[in-house]
């Protein structure tokens, strides 16, 4: 930075110049080096390198897959590695990506994320999409095209339907329960439910969509599934229960089993490391039991061990648990840790 004091020479040659006590002259110059690596990660991000990172993202791939994409695509040398204009951090990519999601998808939540429903809606006519939105409540069912043709062409849809919710799936935290059915290649899809959360309102408005959207065709022409199975959810099944109560409800053994795990590891009841493999095998035995006089017995042969008796609180979930159930078929299925 120059600082000149304003003279008659510096007037003749700028008549401008008198009205200002001096002229101070300013020449942009870096007072580091600016090739060093730390200097390269600062850089903006390019056009082209965002477009193709927006590429990566429509394939499907993930912040971290996308990233090294790039990286093996370019086949950069040492000083491109570091220059984030051309080969973007981490931290950068993970912001493109929220760009690409916004432009595409929405924000999340509000007017924007109903208006991406919908758009959605629109460029797959063969899907069909209904919403309801109360509030800051809401729910969602996708009904496709394949999962139309498993309801009308797959007899199994009418007989054991599995539901699953998995939660916090998104920073809304909002809720997706799968109805899925077995099929000659596993389990196949009849229905996806979005939910604002897992209360038993929620879960009634996505049945009731879903119940509206299939009509008289669902469940293989029958209306409803024989049976549901699912988790130890009580809003869940109560939903379910208002919504077909001609099915009946079964628990998943694997969510038993691992309601039972996550007892014995709670640190509140004071159950020893090295019994916690013990109790879980007789929690197994119980619930794979292929008789109420073998459930009986092996229930009696465990009541007389030390671990038992050690573990009073342990046997008297059983009768805690076994309380909360409705339907004397399931305590008669599942008589313990359901």
């Amino acid at each position: 930075m120059k600082i000149k004091i304003v003279t008659r020479n510096t007037i003749k040659k700028d008549p401008e110049v008198k009205l200002y006590p001096c002229i101070i002259v300013i020449e942009g110059s870096h007072n580091h080096i600016s090739c060093s690596a730390s200097a390269l990660r600062e850089r903006r991000v390019l056009l082209d390198p965002k477009q193709e990172f927006f590429t990566y993202f429509e394939e499907g791939l993930t912040t971290a897959q996308a990233s090294r994409r790039h990286n093996k695509k370019q086949d950069f040398n040492f000083c491109d590695m570091a220059n984030n204009s051309t080969n973007p951090s981490i931290k950068s990519v993970a912001y493109i990506r929220d760009c690409w999601l916004e432009e595409h998808h929405g924000t999340v939540g509000g007017d924007a994320m109903l208006s991406a429903i919908r758009k959605y809606a629109a460029a797959n006519q063969d899907s069909k999409i209904e919403m309801q939105v109360h509030g800051n409540q809401y729910a969602v069912v996708l009904l496709t095209s394949f999962m139309s043709r498993i309801h009308k062409e797959f007899k199994e849809s009418k007989e054991v339907v599995f539901i699953d919710t998995t939660s916090h799936v998104d920073q809304l935290n909002t809720a997706v329960t799968p109805l899925l059915c077995v099929g000659p290649a596993g389990a196949v899809p009849l229905a996806v439910i979005f939910t604002s959360s897992q209360e038993e309102s929620s879960y009634r408005a996505g049945f009731g969509l879903l119940q509206r959207m299939l009509g008289i065709g669902e469940f293989y022409g029958q209306g409803y599934p024989d049976c549901f199975i699912t988790d130890n959810s009580e809003a869940e099944r109560k939903a379910l229960k208002s919504t077909w109560p001609q099915s009946s409800q079964f628990l998943c053994i694997f969510h038993i089993l691992q309601q039972i795990w996550r007892w014995l590891c709670d640190s509140s009841h004071s159950v020893k490391k090295e019994h916690r493999p013990k109790l879980m095998s007789v929690a197994k035995e119980l619930v794979y039991a292929h008789s109420d006089s073998e459930f009986l017995q092996l229930w009696s042969k465990f009541c007389h061990t030390s671990e038992a008796l050690l573990y009073e609180n342990y046997r008297n979930v059983q009768k805690q648990l076994d309380s909360s159930l409705e339907d004397t078929n399931i305590v008669s299925e599942t008589r313990f840790f359901v």
